[in-house]
């Protein structure tokens, strides 16, 4: 696992791919998370993902890191547990906690992964106020795409991204790469102005940046192909990579369940 999670953590017994894909082996932390959480695609568009659990992995290891950065990470009064909230709910609509304790066992991180709980488990009497789910801006503006800001592209660093989804034929004409993708690209705003709920907020770790994505109709006008990142500045949205659709969901979960209807992965 990337991230802090497991700096901070120790997750204990961790299923490999292959074996969680195959529905063998002992489960672990995240199929009991998968169970208990109410019911969503946590498999992306990649078919070498599916059934791996790839972007519930991604979710908890990305939303933990931002956690500890605004402090939401929560110890005990006694110091002998801490939780963090997952921003997950149960079909009853609980919030999950992520529970952690003192980790007796030497050279390991100093928590173990103890499980998830809900508000109203034992485990979580000692806590006077839990944690809420974490956020990325408190900007409301930055989650929705403002129509009257300019899309800035820079078709010449970004057609390389992309070049690949293009028929051949198209790859032999000079600039021919460059206009298709603009004219993706304008497509794409053009959508996002008819409907904003088009534009899909999503979190970028590296960059600690909220950004926007929108899809990008390369071969198919029904299908999208990958997404175009665009990232606000004070007077237009910068366009700043192209970003496959598994990519781009994991990053999108990051802040909510996208509900736009291109950026449904497949169940």
């Amino acid at each position: 696992m990337r991230g802090q999670l497991s700096v901070f953590a120790w997750l204990g017994h961790i299923r490999p791919t292959e074996e969680r894909q195959a529905d063998t082996g002992s489960t672990d932390s995240f199929d009991e998370l998968a169970k208990m959480a109410a019911d969503e695609p946590w498999d992306t568009f990649s078919p070498t993902e599916r059934g791996s659990l790839a972007v519930l992995k991604h979710y908890v290891t990305w939303t933990f890191e931002q956690c500890l950065v605004t402090e939401s990470v929560i110890p005990s009064p006694d110091n002998q547990s801490c939780v963090f909230n997952t921003g997950l709910i149960t079909p009853q609509h609980e919030d999950i906690y992520g529970f952690f304790q003192p980790n007796r066992q030497a050279n390991r991180q100093d928590w173990y992964l103890a499980g998830w709980r809900v508000a109203g488990a034992s485990q979580l009497e000692a806590y006077t106020e839990l944690p809420q789910a974490g956020t990325y801006s408190q900007d409301s503006h930055a989650y929705v795409f403002d129509w009257d800001l300019p899309v800035t592209f820079a078709g010449r660093q970004l057609t390389p991204m992309v070049a690949s989804l293009f028929p051949a034929a198209l790859r032999e004409i000079p600039l021919g790469l460059e206009l298709a993708l603009e004219g993706a690209v304008n497509r794409a705003i053009d959508i996002a102005k008819r409907n904003p709920g088009t534009a899909v907020p999503a979190w970028q770790p590296g960059k600690a940046e909220l950004q926007l994505l929108l899809p990008l109709y390369l071969a198919n006008p029904a299908t999208p192909d990958a997404a175009l990142v665009i990232s606000r500045g004070d007077m237009a949205y910068r366009s700043t990579a192209i970003v496959s659709l598994a990519d781009a969901y994991k990053a999108a979960r990051l802040v909510t369940r996208p509900t736009a209807h291109w950026l449904n992965p497949p169940r």
